[in-house]
């Protein structure tokens, strides 16, 4: 079970969760992205899911949460 992924990949964060989207379609974990692109932000409105928060970090960047509208 996944119950939350968290990604801060300095850019690599859209091939994480594209390659993990038949997990994430399993579980809809909330997921926290570090700056994602609107690339990444259009995948998983596409998938469900929605901005739900955003949290600084201590280096000053913005981590941005997701929740999938089906739970």
């Amino acid at each position: 079970r996944i119950d939350v992924i968290q990604l801060d990949c300095e850019g690599g964060e859209d091939g994480i969760i594209k390659g993990g989207l038949q997990a994430i379609s399993k579980h809809l974990p909330l997921i926290i992205i570090e700056k994602p692109s609107d690339g990444l932000r259009g995948v998983l409105e596409g998938f469900g899911y929605r901005e739900v928060g955003r949290t600084p970090t201590i280096a000053g960047v913005i981590d941005v949460v997701f929740q999938s509208t089906a739970k």
